[in-house]
């Protein structure tokens, strides 16, 4: 089985997705750590970042 680097992955991809819940947050609790200044280095290599979640529990609002 080949060994994919994750810089691989990058370069090969424009868009890039972001679950939030149980990813960047679970429950009231914040997992984000490195996770602005790896966005905020995607966002400069001209990456589009989206952040998805199939969570019904709170409005977009909320969660913005």
């Amino acid at each position: 089985m080949p060994v994919v680097k994750l810089v691989d992955i990058i370069d090969k991809y424009d868009v890039i997705l972001f679950d939030c819940d149980g990813v960047l947050w679970h429950g009231d609790k914040i997992h984000i750590g490195e996770a602005f200044r790896n966005i905020e280095r995607l966002e400069s290599m001209g990456k589009k970042v989206f952040f998805i979640t199939n969570s019904s529990m709170i409005s977009r609002e909320t969660m913005a």
